[in-house]
């Protein structure tokens, strides 16, 4: 699952969520916010992701609902936000602080929140086997922690995404404008492969040249590696 990263502050029975730039994500969906609730005061990382009949909505969609959130949009009344716990902040090892979690967690026993997935491995072998599992579900990848690392507010060598890299040749059938420092031109395009098996959205990898260049007549159709 991929969505949208957030810190979920608890303070005297008060839920609060933020982005990992410290934006307010003005959330307002009671049923997760009384599970919350039951949470000690602290602070916990995690992702949301919005539901749509109980399915995770894609990365673009869901994200750019969130966005529209904290813009002071609503969020229609089909779509149910779940929040996906990782971690709690805190000074101790990885280890603890999982444990932690897990024993905060078991009272919870809603379809709003859950713990991230989590197998230990002890070896490259069994974290690729791992990953393939996940790789076959459709999942992103994953990530490998070292259980002694601490949580530090910015990457950390004691984090590392497994991720496939692939290459093809791809038809560009859409085009999406940017926002903030790209309002105005090439945010992403939209991509389908030639037996038509993969279609996604990439908006990353493009120089500022790039997006001031590609315009949607000027991309739209052509194929790309």
């Amino acid at each position: 699952v991929d969505g949208c990263r957030t810190i979920t502050k608890v303070e005297d029975g008060v839920v609060s969520f933020f982005t990992r730039n410290n934006k307010i994500i003005p959330l307002t969906f009671e049923p997760l916010l009384q599970t919350l609730k039951q949470l000690p005061s602290g602070t916990y990382d995690g992702e949301l992701v919005m539901l749509r009949d109980k399915k995770v909505l894609s990365r673009k969609e869901g994200n750019g609902l969130i966005n529209a959130l904290i813009k002071g949009s609503n969020i229609p009344p089909t779509l149910e936000p779940h929040l996906i716990l990782w971690d709690v902040v805190g000074s101790e090892p990885y280890h603890e602080r999982w444990g932690q979690l897990q024993d905060l967690a078991k009272p919870l026993n809603c379809p709003w929140v859950s713990l991230v997935e989590t197998r230990i491995v002890s070896d490259y072998n069994e974290a690729m086997t791992h990953y393939q599992e996940l790789r076959k579900r459709g999942e992103e990848g994953s990530i490998l922690k070292n259980l002694a690392g601490l949580w530090v507010p910015k990457r950390s060598q004691d984090l590392c995404k497994l991720k496939g890299e692939y290459t093809g040749e791809f038809q560009v059938v859409g085009w999406d404008q940017g926002t903030g420092k790209n309002a105005g031109r090439l945010g992403s395009i939209k991509v389908i492969s030639q037996d038509r098996e993969v279609e996604c959205w990439v908006g990353t990898g493009f120089s500022d040249q790039q997006r001031e260049e590609y315009t949607a007549d000027f991309i739209v159709g052509s194929l790309v590696e």
